[in-house]
């Protein structure tokens, strides 16, 4: 009878520390991002559906705020990953331009999730210069 009793409460102890471990790698909620050498701070908005990853990034331009949704977002164990397309209108002394000289930049990230704290790369791809460059970033988890 007491192995009965001992296996049960091992069992469910078990049960709730895989609970914890996966409540510890969860995405889900508002994160600040930071990138070397750049001087702005986008905000990421994450939810996790399974290990299907969507949200948003946000960033302060000018006097709005852009948003752009994250695409192809997936968590595999403490992996993430997900990419972000911006577009940006060219004007020439305050005339919009024509819409084949908009600029893309395509961006694509991973990183690793550990606690409050993102930590990975991003390599950026600009579609108008065709160069390719390779960023570190890091995300802090915002606590309300």
């Amino acid at each position: 009878m007491t192995l009965a009793v001992t296996l049960a409460v091992a069992g469910w102890t078990v049960s709730a520390n895989a609970a914890d471990d996966q409540s510890a790698i969860n995405p889900t909620g508002t994160w600040k991002v930071s990138f070397d050498k750049q001087t702005n701070s986008p905000t990421l908005k994450l939810k996790l559906a399974g290990d299907k990853l969507t949200g948003t990034m946000s960033r302060q331009a000018g006097y709005k705020v852009e948003q752009t949704p994250i695409q192809d977002g997936t968590l595999k164990g403490d992996e993430i990953t997900f990419a972000t397309h911006v577009f940006a209108l060219s004007y020439v002394n305050n005339v919009l331009q024509p819409p084949d000289t908009n600029k893309m930049t395509h961006s694509k990230f991973q990183g690793k999730i550990s606690g409050d704290t993102i930590k990975g790369t991003v390599e950026r791809e600009s579609t108008t210069t065709g160069t390719v460059r390779t960023l570190d970033w890091e995300a802090k988890r915002v606590r309300n």
